[in-house]
């Protein structure tokens, strides 16, 4: 049996790729500064853009609805990725 952490693990690009999404188009970032509030290189976030990571396919309803949470969340300096991560994982702080 996997630890929800480990399942978190396979889905944490597709995550970043969506909150990367919804950062930049939502609010209108620039992929430096998207960069600076997930804590990742800007060459990492033209990589969730173009779809070369984190393929968005495998992304459920759930992860979406997650994702635009955690990003309206990081924008209004509620929270921060990893915390905002660890909240959907459910794991122990």
């Amino acid at each position: 049996m996997k630890l929800p952490c480990e399942l978190m693990v396979e889905k944490l690009p597709v995550l970043r790729a969506l909150i990367t999404n919804e950062i930049i188009n939502t609010f209108g970032l620039t992929q430096e500064q998207a960069a600076k509030k997930l804590g990742i290189t800007q060459p990492a976030i033209s990589q969730y853009l173009k779809g070369s990571r984190g393929r968005k396919t495998l992304a459920n309803k759930k992860l979406k609805e997650d994702a635009r949470k955690i990003a309206k969340e990081i924008m209004e300096g509620k929270n921060e990725f990893p915390k905002g991560v660890c909240n959907i994982c459910g794991c122990p702080k």
